[in-house]
């Protein structure tokens, strides 16, 4: 851990990584993880920006409602085990990453590269040989699974006023050549999309998840053809349509966008889902409502 008296610039950033110390995991308080070359670090320049500089802790890479054993039930897998997800320094690569565990006798369920984090299950014992390996920045219960939920949002965010055309004060603003991300229940063909629509992934009915998916696309991109009032915000986007949570790919939602928006170009996601607030009240201090890859 690296503490400055205020906010290092990228200059300053550079030059330390010139001389070993590379900065990631801002922690708030001006402090930052960082990892050190030691050696490079002591022929380096010292900077008099920084307060102190301490090596972290095992218990304060974890979560504070695993060290108190507060484990939230969605983070509860088979036989006990705890359900966690894992960042990791980014100086470090998946097959490094992959060895380190195998030296442990850990296994993941699945790394995220791009992200420098990784999913896995296991017991508190090994949550506790993990969190000592100078590799491991944080350790976390896995996020909760998000549910359907959408209000209508034309109206609310003045979409016809973005819509006019600009002779008559309004934007101008349709959608062309904006490609959206849907992540979703089953979106199907309808003539408020016409081939428009580029189907991703399909694996929840339109009836198990009551229609959502074709009611937010249509809100984010519906031509209203049929009923003008039905018209979407954009009703001249491109819509890449896939569900929500982790599905046969094995991949989650935030990976999907990262693909989309490399294959596709897509700018925007739609993403009403989330977690009823009725069904965590009695979990209010263990839940955590973001996780790293996402912030």
């Amino acid at each position: 851990m690296v503490q400055f008296r205020q906010l290092s610039t990228a200059a300053e950033r550079a030059e330390l990584s010139r001389s070993g110390i590379r900065l990631h995991g801002y922690y708030g308080g001006n402090t930052f993880v960082a990892t050190v070359d030691a050696q490079r670090a002591q022929r380096g320049p010292r900077s008099r920006n920084i307060v102190a500089a301490f090596e972290m802790r095992p218990e304060w890479k974890v979560s504070a409602q695993l060290n108190e054993g507060r484990v939230p039930p969605h983070a509860l897998g088979a036989g006990g085990q705890l359900l966690v997800e894992v960042r990791y320094v980014p100086t470090l690569v998946e097959a490094e990453v992959r060895a380190h565990l195998h030296r442990l006798g850990l296994k993941a369920q699945r790394v995220e590269p791009r992200y420098h984090t990784l999913r896995m299950q296991l017991s508190r014992a090994g949550m506790e040989l993990l969190a000592r390996e100078g590799w491991v920045e944080a350790i976390a219960p896995v996020p909760m699974l998000r549910e359907l939920y959408n209000r209508g949002g034309r109206g609310l965010i003045g979409a016809s006023a973005l819509g006019l055309q600009p002779a008559l004060h309004g934007r101008g603003l349709t959608g062309r050549g904006v490609g959206v991300g849907v992540w979703d229940g089953n979106v199907e063909r309808h003539v408020d999309y016409g081939s428009r629509l580029h189907q991703q992934e399909y694996e929840m009915s339109v009836g198990s998840s009551g229609g959502h998916g074709m009611h937010v696309s249509g809100t984010v991109a519906g031509a209203g053809l049929l009923d003008p009032k039905a018209m979407g915000v954009a009703p001249e986007a491109e819509l890449y349509t896939y569900n929500y949570n982790v599905q046969s790919n094995g991949l989650p939602a935030y990976v999907e966008m990262a693909d989309a928006h490399e294959r596709f170009g897509i700018s925007i996601t739609q993403n009403s889902y989330g977690v009823y607030l009725s069904r965590v009240c009695a979990l209010i201090d263990r839940y955590r409502t973001t996780s790293w890859a996402t912030t």
